[in-house]
């Protein structure tokens, strides 16, 4: 009996290898494609750094006074929020950060209170896969400034056992019920009052201020449309294969998560906005490039608003520049207290 010729036998193999190589590939996507979903909706929670236990353990060497509570489960969705208030001390100065914040003052001629007044509160807003222990160097700064700071765990992050991140379509509502509480708890006046975010939290801020009732905003590193960053992100990831896995991770979102990207949106809801609000950007941030924080700020409302490009700042490092940051911050907000000039 003759064999089959050799070209049919080639035929078969080829036939016998992509039966079996399609669903493996296929397979291997939506794998790459659920992770991917899952660090957008159950980000890895980062645990305490040294830097956080040394702040904790010995706040009075920053100058701080430094609270722990948690606030109780606020609405359906909001989970026990953990929080740190954070106060400059009564009596003293503040840490090395205090002195150099008080440093660019004088170079700037920036008018800072006596250290240990306090002026308003500020809630910082970390960014994504941090914690609100991340905020205390930053809260050292304004508490120089003359500022009470409260430090929230964003939903899905740090110690906050909400497992959904949403990057604000849900967590809006959050500072200002915190500010609220704490204000209650701690008999704290409720205002003047100030919102701070860092990329995520920044995002969280817009949408925020655009509902409720600040004094002021700071938004630093963040984006316009969170379904952009995510497409941009997969593209930069995997290349050609971006176009056939983008699709599955915003399925994989939206099932796991329960919202689409498409309504994570800070840039609808900057339109809105009517206070002060500065936002500021690194020039060299990969992540979330500087054209898209431009776009952010053009879509601000608000006639009140000023622009900050960071020479050199990248996504990470963009609040430890030599460029005195943290000094127009706090200029910013002391100007966008009530009966400043």
């Amino acid at each position: 009996m003759a064999s089959p010729p050799k070209s049919r036998k080639k035929t078969t193999l080829l036939r016998a290898f992509l039966i079996l190589a399609i669903p493996t590939l296929l397979a291997g996507m939506g794998g790459v494609a659920w992770w991917g979903a899952g660090q957008i909706v159950h980000p890895s929670r980062r645990p305490l750094q040294g830097y956080h236990l040394e702040m904790l353990g010995r706040p009075e060497q920053y100058g701080l006074t430094i609270q722990k509570y948690e606030v109780p489960a606020l609405s359906p969705y909001l989970f026990p929020t953990p929080i740190l208030l954070c106060e400059p001390l009564s009596q003293g100065q503040g840490g090395a950060r205090g002195a150099k914040i008080q440093q660019d003052r004088n170079q700037k001629k920036i008018p800072l209170p006596n250290y240990g007044d306090i002026r308003g509160t500020i809630v910082i807003l970390h960014g994504r896969r941090g914690r609100k222990e991340d905020g205390l160097p930053v809260a050292e700064r304004f508490c120089a400034a003359g500022f009470r700071c409260i430090l929230p765990d964003l939903p899905a992050h740090g110690d906050n056992q909400n497992p959904v991140a949403s990057y604000g379509l849900h967590e809006w509502q959050l500072p200002d019920q915190l500010e609220k509480v704490t204000a209650k708890n701690f008999n704290l006046p409720l205002v003047p009052r100030f919102l701070w975010g860092i990329s995520q939290g920044g995002s969280v801020a817009v949408q925020a201020a655009a509902k409720t009732s600040w004094q002021g905003l700071i938004v630093v590193s963040s984006f316009a449309r969170f379904e952009d960053i995510c497409e941009g992100q997969t593209r930069k990831l995997f290349g050609p294969a971006a176009p056939a896995l983008f699709p599955l991770l915003k399925f994989f979102v939206e099932s796991r998560g329960h919202y689409s990207l498409q309504s994570v949106s800070p840039v609808n809801a900057a339109s809105a906005l009517q206070l002060p609000v500065m936002i500021a950007h690194g020039t060299t941030d990969k992540l979330i490039p500087m054209t898209v924080g431009r776009q952010l700020y053009g879509a601000v409302g608000s006639p009140q608003k000023t622009w900050v490009e960071v020479a050199g700042g990248t996504h990470d490092g963009v609040l430890i520049t030599p460029m005195p940051l943290y000094a127009e911050m706090a200029a910013f907000y002391l100007r966008s207290l009530p009966g400043s000039p």
